[in-house]
């Protein structure tokens, strides 16, 4: 008789809490944690990371996600100062694809997803986008969309935002003319991915809404303030410009005399770091220029007035930046002490009990690799074994394994080198490893 079974190939391992040699167990050990022995269910099953995570994502999201078999497998792995895992929902990446991106180095968390309901990205990236996260989004953008929000923004935006790529060298034309075609296309995606640490989101050109907001905030200059440090920049200082105008500056604001201090959204370098754009908070844009240790000019885009203005003292203390919460720290797989196979009495045969089971040898399962031998398993990825309590044949080529710590698995043979192993409801097909 073959064993028939309705199979889904993506089907979770892990179900209402049960799991086969367990995969993974959350607990605290001294081991010190490490990135690449954590799984992406790890990080969302636990609580500090569900509370941190739940700031951005809802949590039916995040129960979600966890209970994915890809998530119990997905390893983060280190590109640049990222950490990066990627799973796909049981029936497919088509269906949903989820990246988690973390910077521990800046505490910047991405969730990025794609799939039928489209593309969303959460979380406030502080720095350069990771690569796995920009290629989803270029490969998301939906031209059609894109010129749309650009189209319906005023002629003068249209042109500035030209201009603003230009000076970014993503854009090329030396025209401004507020039409769209191949060249502003490209800028747009370029000059977005490069203000989305100011923009203080991922930004998203997948379809109309998101689209329209994305430009909309880029042609504002709807930038979330900067954080540099002091010292960060050659314009801090207190200077003495023209008519005894006193311009204070800092690493994060600009302040015209007793003026209140207006925080800096943007600061972009130019000519060798002697010239700079000031973008302040509220849209208004500063030229800072000759900048030497005693000297600078200062220029206002809008009024065109200018002045020459000497350094009077150094920088007050830029004002404070919030707090942001730092990531919780990574949850630990319990050490788990394998349970030895049972001992033989000394007057049995040496022969196992189970001797000539069809099953007997090692096997990959949805990826992971299992040992079923006579009287005990093996799950390799924990190193984790476990005795038979009771080996039962349920009917020809079918068969039933309780195990001495309470879990019990069916495994169905479609030929010798073929099986499906079922966890309560759910079924992966198993291949024989060869010469096993």
């Amino acid at each position: 008789m073959i064993y028939r079974v309705s199979f889904n190939p993506k089907a979770a391992l892990v179900a209402a809490g049960i799991s086969i040699f367990p995969l993974v167990a959350m607990a605290q050990s001294e081991a010190a944690p490490a990135w690449g022995d954590v799984t992406a269910a790890a990080i969302l099953g636990d609580p500090a990371w569900q509370e941190y995570l739940s700031s951005n994502v809802r949590r039916s999201n995040i129960s979600r996600w966890r209970n994915y078999a890809g998530a119990a497998e997905a390893n983060f792995e280190t590109q640049g100062d990222w950490q990066i895992a990627r799973f796909c929902a049981p029936s497919g990446c088509a269906t949903e694809r989820v990246i988690m991106a973390f910077a521990p180095q800046s505490d910047a968390i991405i969730l990025a997803t794609s799939g039928t309901e489209g593309l969303a990205f959460f979380g406030t990236p502080k720095g350069p986008l990771p690569t796995e996260i920009v290629d989803l989004y270029q490969s998301s953008v939906s031209p059609t969309a894109l010129r749309a929000a650009f189209e319906i923004r005023p002629d003068s935006q249209r042109r500035a935002l030209q201009s603003e790529m230009y000076l970014e060298d993503l854009y090329d034309s030396d025209i401004a003319d507020g039409r769209y075609g191949p060249k502003t296309e490209r800028g747009l995606v370029a000059y977005a991915l490069l203000r989305a640490p100011q923009l203080g989101f991922v930004p998203n050109f997948s379809d109309d809404r998101p689209a329209r907001n994305t430009l909309e905030a880029l042609a504002r200059s709807e930038f979330i303030p900067i954080d540099a440090e002091p010292g960060s920049y050659a314009f801090e200082g207190v200077w003495s410009c023209d008519g005894g105008t006193r311009l204070t500056l800092t690493s994060r604001s600009h302040q015209i005399g007793d003026d209140r201090a207006t925080p800096l959204s943007l600061v972009e370098t130019y000519a060798n770091g002697s010239t700079f754009g000031l973008l302040l908070s509220g849209g208004a844009r500063i030229g800072i220029w000759d900048v030497t240790a005693s000297s600078l000019t200062w220029a206002s885009q809008a009024s065109g007035d200018m002045m020459d203005c000497r350094k009077s003292s150094d920088a007050p203390t830029p004002p404070a930046l919030p707090e942001r919460a730092a990531l919780p720290d990574l949850p630990v797989a319990a050490t788990i002490a394998p349970t030895a196979p049972p001992q033989q009495d000394a007057t049995a045969s040496e022969t196992p009990r189970n001797e000539g089971l069809p099953f007997i040898g090692r096997w990959t399962c949805a990826g992971m690799e299992f040992t079923f031998a006579a009287d005990f398993g093996v799950n390799h990825a924990q190193s984790y074994t476990q005795s038979y309590q009771t080996v039962t044949e349920a009917e020809t080529n079918l068969w039933d394994i309780a195990f001495a710590d309470g879990v019990s698995v069916r495994l169905g043979m479609m030929n010798q080198d073929r099986m499906v192993m079922i966890v309560t409801n759910q079924v992966l097909q198993c291949e024989r490893l060869a010469g096993q």
